[in-house]
């Protein structure tokens, strides 16, 4: 079982000081049960059983939810989430550690699964966790444009390091698109191809540097000739093909 954070000043909160003690208990007692996104698997049987008295689904929303706050949400497949229980563990997650990629991944199946459709409110009020979702897919947007940069980048050197200094950019749409289009006007600079790309910079050394906002010089000439080159062989090749 993982180790966890616990909020010492809970011991302060008028709402924690007056809950009944089978309560304080059973909150304590998700809290280290639940998983690494703060899902727990609904037992009310054996929660009872450990605690020395019964829990009553009905009591737990009505102590621990109120319209000021809703500390848990229910999701489908029999299973509670702890609304905030991310942000408090771990704050903001970032797709270069090795931890937190586990949890976007956590999220990912549990979005893609359908149970994180918007998360059901005993109240009737909707989805309550809505900051925390948008910060979830934020976060997993980042780790996906990632990936698109890694792909197309020619130089596969030092993944963890790239990862890294990507995470810290202020990544939008635009920016993204510069990056990749300056990728394929590199690609085809005579730097670039020099001795087998030897001289291509490792991707965090680019990303750095902001590579996207060099001035990128290439022979127009050279590349249409080296394309026409291509559909040369690729013709001969066919012919030779068709000739056996």
């Amino acid at each position: 079982m993982s180790k966890r954070f616990t909020c010492s000043e809970k011991w302060d909160d008028p709402w924690f000081r007056k809950l009944p003690v089978k309560y304080k208990v059973f909150w304590e007692y998700i809290f280290t049960k639940c998983n690494l996104i703060g899902i727990w698997i609904v037992d009310l049987e054996t929660a009872s059983y450990f605690i020395g008295e019964e829990i009553i689904e009905n009591e737990v929303f009505s102590f621990f939810n109120s319209k000021e706050k809703e500390r848990i949400s229910k999701i489908s497949n029999g299973k509670w989430r702890i609304n905030h229980f991310i942000d408090f563990q771990y704050g903001e997650l970032t797709p270069n550690n090795n931890l937190h990629k586990s949890i976007i991944r956590m999220l990912k199946e549990l979005e893609d699964s359908g149970a994180n459709e918007g998360l059901i409110s005993p109240t009737g009020k909707g989805n309550s966790n809505n900051k925390y979702k948008d910060k979830d897919k934020e976060n997993m947007s980042h780790m996906q444009e990632f990936e698109k940069f890694w792909n197309v980048y020619p130089k596969k050197r030092s993944k963890g390091q790239a990862e890294k200094t990507f995470s810290k950019l202020k990544l939008d749409k635009q920016l993204m698109e510069t990056i990749l289009a300056a990728i394929d006007r590199a690609k085809i600079s005579e730097d670039w191809q020099k001795e087998n790309g030897k001289y291509i910079p490792y991707p965090a050394t680019w990303l750095n540097a902001q590579g996207w906002k060099d001035e990128i010089i290439c022979d127009v000439k050279k590349v249409i000739k080296k394309n026409e080159s291509l559909a040369e062989k690729y013709e001969r090749e066919l012919k030779e093909d068709l000739n056996k």
